[in-house]
């Protein structure tokens, strides 16, 4: 009897001895890496790298526990805790990684304690893919004294380029009326192109009966054009098709006949004038202000260099930076090197942020 007694406080101690450890050791989640340097895409893969992590309780390893990258693939964590991952270093990006499940985790070959595993689960890292930022001088600025201009560039491995910036679509836009001239609300305009490939389809006109849609004209394509309402196709013409202009975007006006489906093809109803603007696409990089605080910032040149000006009171706190895939519709033209207003970069939340730059 005293020997059964002997066994059982034996386990009992060694049990509260286990929850203890457990307790006792700080959660950790540990990544070989927490910034990569955007590569230029290869055809031999060279641009992915492997991430690996590990998850421990002290200096013990959590076995079995489910991570997760970026709200998409999850790893279980293998006999030493660890875990691998392959990123593409070829793209902005931000991946999150968190521990999302530790149900069947186990830490020397126990179930974890539910504070432990209340831990655990708060566990999250940040994996940043970017250009690294070097600051090259600080100037004031001649046009108000208020200003510095920080002269930077995006650091690159030998013989890489700076992303291009340019226009990536254009607009067809326009207003959609009935026979009577009325505005037509909820049609939309569909495009196809010559075959049955490149099928694009604008927002449904609203009630001023004006819509839009963003596409990729190619030279001498011809489109299938079409208006859809109330389950109807209104069509131009037999053998008609339209012809876009290369590199421009146009403003469409359709009216459409009172009776059948077919859309005369010539004024006044199916006018059809070029239009501004592009949408443009590029990335940019921008920095991290006190909110209301506007600032300017010019589009990095291929060499990766460009300018920010802001007040000089936000750069003495020694902001932080960050980059953003830009993807906006412009009405003026815009070229590498120009500056645009803070106003218009916005960054997104899977995109690289808090990037310390480096001083030259």
């Amino acid at each position: 009897m005293k020997k059964i007694y002997l066994l059982l406080l034996s386990v009992m101690v060694a049990i509260i001895i286990s929850a203890c450890s457990q307790e006792d050791g700080e959660a950790t989640l540990q990544l070989s890496d927490k910034q990569l340097t955007v590569l230029a895409w290869n055809t031999d893969h060279s641009h992915y790298k492997e991430v690996s992590g590990k998850l421990l309780v002290g200096e013990t390893p959590v076995v079995g526990a489910v991570v997760q990258v970026s709200n998409k693939r999850t790893i279980d964590t293998d006999k030493n805790g660890e875990f691998t991952f392959n990123v593409d270093s070829s793209k902005l990006e931000l991946k999150n990684i968190q521990v999302v499940s530790v149900d069947k985790a186990t830490i020397d070959g126990k179930s974890i304690a539910e504070k432990t595993a209340k831990n655990l689960l708060a566990l999250k890292e940040e994996l940043s893919v970017n250009f690294p930022i070097v600051i090259d001088k600080v100037v004031a600025s001649e046009e108000n004294p208020e200003n510095v201009e920080v002269h930077a560039h995006a650091e690159m491995t030998k013989g890489q380029q700076y992303p291009s910036f340019g226009p990536a679509k254009y607009r067809v836009s326009g207003t959609i009326k009935d026979a009577n001239g009325n505005p037509v609300e909820g049609a939309t305009i569909n495009l196809r192109r010559d075959g049955v490939e490149g099928f694009s389809m604008s927002n449904p006109s609203d009630a001023n009966g004006v819509y839009n849609l963003d596409y990729v004209p190619e030279d001498d394509e011809n489109h299938y054009f079409y208006v859809h309402y109330n389950d109807v196709n209104y069509t131009l013409p037999e053998y008609k098709v339209f012809m876009f202009p290369e590199d421009l975007s146009v403003n469409v006006d359709v009216t459409l006949p009172a009776e059948g489906t077919i859309i005369n093809d010539a004024p006044p109803t199916l006018v059809t004038t070029t239009a501004p603007g592009a949408v443009y696409k590029g990335t940019l990089i921008g920095v991290n202000v006190q909110e209301g605080v506007k600032y300017s910032v010019s589009i990095p040149k291929k060499d990766g260099t460009f300018v920010i000006t802001l007040p000089k009171t936000e750069w003495e706190k020694s902001p932080t930076f960050f980059q953003t895939e830009f993807n906006k519709f412009m009405l003026e033209k815009v070229v590498t090197g120009d500056t645009l207003s803070s106003d218009l970069i916005k960054i997104n939340a899977d995109e690289p942020n808090n990037i310390v730059p480096k001083v030259k």
